[in-house]
């Protein structure tokens, strides 16, 4: 190859005198011999071709052998290199040989055959001698055939006959082109599968021979003119699981309370008519009594059990194709000579900040527990009934814990703790666990399960992030879901498919709605928020769903909610005294709606008030909950005055 002198000398020597600078070229002009000085092209020739509007480069190398001081590649005089080819510089393959690259995109050029011709130079270093051969470079800008998109992501449920297809437009630029299409899988069908011109290809699947899994396919159409488009297809197929709205029930019997029946509702996100359900209670002592659609109602006899907590299984299956695996529901039975005690459980702190801020609650929905986390970050496990605390209680040495929730099987107690870590308490066995996981937690506070499509998931409300605590893997973030503030509430509608938070503060309380969809096959979680509203409930702090998950109960002041949202419908709870009603909303099992220290029907009748006792006690901010077993009414309490104990008081819940 020339020195970068001699090449700018012959550049020189181009533009004056054999054209336009350049790089890259064919053979094909004259003067390619001068006695010790010759060159010639691997081809006298380039024929390029292109589709219409394509961004694609048409390639074509050129093999140079030449005698000289160097090589280069111009065009001829009084011409300059066309916007669509360009040249590479030249590769040294050899003593007196040189490789070149031409490109072309058709990009932005009419149908039709574009021409050029190029120059390749060498000889004399003093540029006193020079041979040359010209290259004619044709492209030609042919008809295109192109689809409406190059990806294609399907979803599908078993049985396979409830899929819907999907389809394709085809397009012909240019002429009339006649086509076919096809695909490398033979699941996938196509009508019409050949055509002219453009035109609508609905696109089947037919999947009746494919397992859950996910499956990758490649939609190829071919025109005439041998010009292809292609489209990736991704068929995931996820079995049918149905679930229960919860895998826990719990029942009791004591001297002075009873609750011996219970329900599970089946979940159903295909909204199929209801399975054949196979019910299997795994003691004597517990019964199937009816099986209507999704509901399944149970019974327990504790005529021949001694006192204590008594557990068991129902074992639920269907024969219905595409519904896999069994669920399994755990059923507890608190039994007791004595009667449930009322009022005053438990004193949890001798004085408290701020009305008892810092204590955190969460109900046992299999056992008779309420389990209380007060702010010196100490988990301590109560009985509902007999008030009794249970000690020892498995602590976690030099960790607090700042948040908690109980699993919907009763199995598992997760608390988690400023460092960034989810402890996981066996509740059989009364061993912990952990895992850590990559977020910034800040000062969390709260923590939820969900179970979407049945799989448990932590939504770390103050860590923005929903976790799978089987892998510790995040599976949707801040910006999936928008933040939840630290004074933020989130409730799940029963079927665990929608997700509702507020952003709660004294002006008002921003509501948004998510749904959430989770695939099995791919671990994967998808979440969207469907609705939001900057105004909502002025001066509230917590709020409830319904079962069905399209009504909110939400307390505030006495400023009148509106419904803003056919999916918000919005319900007012009386006031109640100071702002005991404006702290704390549950909707209990059997549809009582309790705020504060009131009881009400979901139409807003006021069906009961409590009192704590003859001392103006203030509620904590949702320190409200119900018993699992849906028998006790829980309050944490503290007095109004800074400095005053907080306790733990239960009454009996409105049958």
């Amino acid at each position: 190859m020339m020195s970068g002198r001699l090449l700018s000398v012959m550049l020189i020597v181009l533009l004056t005198a054999c054209g336009g600078g350049g790089g890259g070229g064919n053979s094909g002009g004259g003067g390619g011999q001068s006695g010790k000085y010759s060159i010639s092209l691997s081809k006298s020739s380039v024929e390029l071709s292109a589709a219409y509007e394509q961004w694609e480069y048409a390639t074509q190398d050129i093999d140079v052998t030449y005698k000289g001081d160097g090589v280069i590649v111009g065009t001829l005089p009084g011409a300059i290199l066309p916007p669509w080819l360009s040249i590479s510089d030249g590769v040294p393959t050899g003593s007196g040989k040189a490789r070149f690259s031409l490109s072309a995109n058709a990009y932005g050029l009419a149908l039709g055959t574009h021409r050029t011709t190029l120059r390749f130079l060498t000889g004399s270093e003093d540029g006193e001698n020079i041979v040359y051969k010209d290259l004619s470079v044709a492209l030609t800008v042919q008809d295109k055939i192109s689809v409406d998109r190059e990806e294609i992501y399907l979803n599908q449920l078993i049985p396979a006959e409830n899929f819907a297809d999907t389809s394709i437009e085809v397009s012909s630029i240019g002429q009339q082109l006649g086509w076919s299409i096809e695909s490398n899988v033979d699941w996938l069908s196509f009508s019409p599968a050949s055509g002219t011109g453009s035109s609508i290809v609905n696109v089947a699947v037919d999947s009746n021979a494919l397992p859950a899994g996910t499956y990758t396919a490649e939609i190829t159409v071919v025109a005439d003119n041998q010009t292809e488009a292609s489209v990736s297809v991704t068929l995931n197929i996820e079995a049918r699981h149905v679930y229960a709205q919860r895998q826990a029930v719990a029942l009791a019997a004591t001297a002075n309370t009873s609750r011996l029946t219970g329900s599970i509702t089946m979940v159903d996100p295909a909204r199929f008519s209801a399975p054949d359900w196979q019910v299997e209670p795994s003691d004597d002592w517990l019964s199937i009594d009816s099986i209507d659609g999704n509901i399944i109602s149970i019974s327990a006899d504790p005529s021949e059990l001694e006192d204590g907590i008594h557990f068991a299984e129902v074992n639920i299956s269907s024969t219905i194709e595409g519904i896999v695996s069994t669920e399994k529901i755990n059923v507890g039975l608190f039994k007791s000579s004595d009667a449930s005690a009322e009022g005053k459980l438990l004193q949890i702190n001798d004085r408290n900040d701020y009305y008892g801020a810092g204590v955190v609650t969460a109900v046992d929905p299999l056992r008779p527990y309420l389990y209380i986390l007060d702010e010196t970050g100490t988990i301590r496990r109560v009985n509902v009934h007999t008030g009794a605390v249970d000690s020892p209680f498995p602590v976690v040495e030099g960790y607090s814990f700042s948040g908690m929730t109980v699993s919907s099987n009763g199995e598992t107690l997760y608390a988690h703790t400023t460092e960034g870590q989810i402890y996981m308490l066996d509740l059989f066995e009364n061993t912990w666990t952990y895992f850590s996981y990559p977020a910034n937690f800040g000062n969390p506070s709260r923590i939820t399960e969900i179970h979407p499509n049945g799989k448990p998931l932590l939504v770390i409300q103050d860590g923005y992030s929903i976790v799978d605590p089987e892998t510790a893997q995040v599976l949707a973030e801040k910006n999936d879901f928008q933040p939840l503030f630290y004074y933020g509430a989130l409730e799940a509608s029963g079927d665990q498919l929608t997700l509702f938070g507020a952003d709660l503060g004294l002006s008002g309380s921003a509501l948004h709605r998510w749904s959430l969809s989770y695939s099995h096959n791919k671990n994967e979680l998808v979440v969207w928020r469907t609705h939001s509203s900057e105004y909502g409930i002025s001066y509230g702090n917590d709020f409830a769903v319904n079962a069905a998950g399209d009504l909110i109960y939400a307390t505030g002041s006495s400023y009148d909610l509106f419904e803003f949202d056919t999916l918000f419908g919005i319900t007012r709870l009386s006031d109640g005294p100071g702002t005991t009603d404006r702290s704390n909303v549950e909707i209990a099992d059997n549809n009582i709606l309790y705020g504060g220290t009131n009881a009400y029907d979901l139409e807003g009748e006021l069906l009961q008030s409590y009192s704590i006792d003859s001392m103006s006690l203030l509620m904590s901010g949702r320190g409200l909950k119900i018993s699992g077993d849906g028998t006790r009414v829980l309050m944490i309490a503290t007095g109004y005055q800074y400095g005053d104990e907080t306790s733990l008081w239960s009454f009996p819940a409105v049958e």
